[in-house]
């Protein structure tokens, strides 16, 4: 069953993208969950577990280098990257 994991901290309004993806595939009949890693710690086990259950990960727009200041050399990105 699809799962996707929506990763809003490119956005200035993280939690506000996330929220509203997450209603978006809801619409759509697919669960999903924002992992908003600002509130959330990137290096924690149950960061990666959620990322190695999605089967898909979703990045709303905006400035990469803010997603890339939490995620650099964390285990959320190698768990990311075991996705792709």
């Amino acid at each position: 069953a699809p799962f996707i994991v929506i990763i809003p901290n490119a956005s200035a309004e993280a939690a506000a993208a996330g929220r509203a993806r997450v209603e978006l595939f809801g619409a759509l009949g697919v669960p999903a969950v924002t992992l908003d890693l600002a509130a959330l710690d990137p290096r924690s086990d149950s960061v990666a577990r959620t990322l190695a259950r999605a089967t898909g990960i979703w990045f709303p727009g905006g400035l990469q280098s803010r997603l890339a200041r939490h995620l650099m050399g964390t285990p959320a990105l190698d768990s990311i990257r075991a996705r792709l």
